[in-house]
């Protein structure tokens, strides 16, 4: 295995460790609080998508391109819940879900839907209303105005604009590895979303005809490298949104090397 790939995973691999020693400390009072509810399942989340990268191993390192995708995904909207008024945005955030479940549940076709169907939309219609406040919108359509329930925890409802204030806002130092973490978000949706690209990636011409290719993966080790970037940068938020002194140290140590190692040449 290259040296580079193994630093990777070294680093990977102290990161889901540390990532479990913080779960394992979270306090009590988290979940009361709508900021360190996104904190700790964020890191969660993030958490089981890397072990699944690690799973996943150089063989189907292209295949960890939509789990690091999601990776991002999660660490974005958690950045962005905390670049301003994250009380509040974080509020939007955990309050939002029976908004989801009523979008989810409104496409349900007829033929999948249960004998308490009627019932659970009920219940989630008065968790809703409790809400209203948060996700009334005022629209105006055709000279008319009326109040619709707004269609998305954020009043930016596009992550790639989300994504923009993101690394607009970020200072010069940490700009470049935001907007390289971006970058890998965008060449991954490639693959998620079966593109004529992702497909010209995993084929090949051969004098028998088509064949597949037996490493789509051009650089193995950017799987590696995008999961270790998006959960130690999780992780250090985590902590200091947990209020946990001890262990935020030893994650800015950590992240510390991941940006160390992301600035050497590549051999």
């Amino acid at each position: 295995m290259p040296k580079r790939r193994q630093s990777w995973e070294r680093l990977l691999r102290r990161a889901i460790g540390l990532a479990r020693e913080t779960e394992s400390h979270a306090p009590a009072t988290s979940f009361r609080r709508p900021l360190q509810t996104v904190a700790y399942g964020s890191l969660v989340r993030n958490r089981r998508y890397a072990e699944a990268v690690l799973a996943l191993g150089r063989p189907s390192a292209y295949e960890a391109r939509a789990t690091i995708r999601s990776m991002i995904e999660i660490w974005g909207n958690y950045r962005w819940v905390r670049l301003r008024q994250p009380h509040s945005r974080a509020n939007r955030f955990v309050k939002s879900l029976a908004l989801d479940h009523l979008r989810l549940l409104a496409s349900l076709p007829a033929s999948q839907k249960g004998p308490n169907h009627a019932a659970l939309l009920r219940t989630l219609k008065r968790q809703r209303a409790q809400s209203r406040h948060l996700f009334r919108i005022r629209v105006t359509k055709a000279g008319k105005t009326k109040l619709e329930w707004a269609r998305s925890w954020s009043k930016v409802s596009s992550f790639e604009t989300r994504i923009q204030e993101i690394v607009t806002a970020a200072p010069p130092t940490r700009r470049a590895g935001d907007e390289a973490i971006y970058f890998y978000y965008r060449w991954f949706s490639a693959a998620v979303h079966g593109s004529p690209f992702s497909l010209s990636e995993c084929i090949q011409d051969s004098p028998q005809g088509w064949r597949p290719r037996r490493q789509p993966e051009r650089r193995p080790s950017a799987s590696v490298a995008a999961a270790t970037s998006c959960l130690s940068d999780t992780l250090l938020a985590a902590c200091e949104d947990l209020c946990l002194a001890a262990l935020r140290a030893r994650a800015q140590a950590l992240q510390d090397e991941v940006i160390r190692l992301g600035r050497l040449p590549r051999r």
